[in-house]
């Protein structure tokens, strides 16, 4: 079985990289430097990312994955719910959010510990993408 690794809680814009330090296994400052480095930020930057930057760093670390379609607009328990593999393990993009799903459980900085995706606090938002990681 998977296990996903316990980055602890981060209190800043910060859940893509840490999604992306999940779904690559790699620490979270090195995660940090990867997205930074491919979205060209400066020294203020704080972890703000897009879903291309993200595409990117996943690129980097040689990460594969594939796109699902038809998710969009979706509320995010809904998808996970009805579309989804229990033991596969997404990266998700939710109105202004990333986080990391597996077997049903969300996580991102505030969840290191993973959560139900029932009691999710952002279970209601509308899905923008998902990725399936291989």
């Amino acid at each position: 079985m998977k296990t996903i690794q316990n980055l602890g809680k981060v209190n800043a814009p910060v859940c893509g990289p840490y999604a992306i330090a999940l779904v690559a296994n790699v620490p979270l400052e090195q995660a940090m430097a990867t997205v930074k480095r491919v979205k060209g930020a400066g020294d203020r930057w704080k972890g703000r990312a897009t879903l291309g930057n993200l595409t990117d760093a996943l690129g980097t670390f040689k990460v594969l994955y594939e796109r699902l379609t038809g998710l969009r607009g979706k509320a995010l328990k809904t998808v996970v719910s009805n579309d989804l593999v229990f033991n596969k393990q997404y990266l998700i993009f939710v109105t202004d959010h990333f986080l990391t799903l597996y077997q049903g459980k969300c996580y991102d900085q505030a969840h290191p510990e993973g959560i139900h995706y029932t009691h999710y606090f952002i279970r209601n938002r509308r899905v923008k993408a998902v990725l399936m990681i291989h």
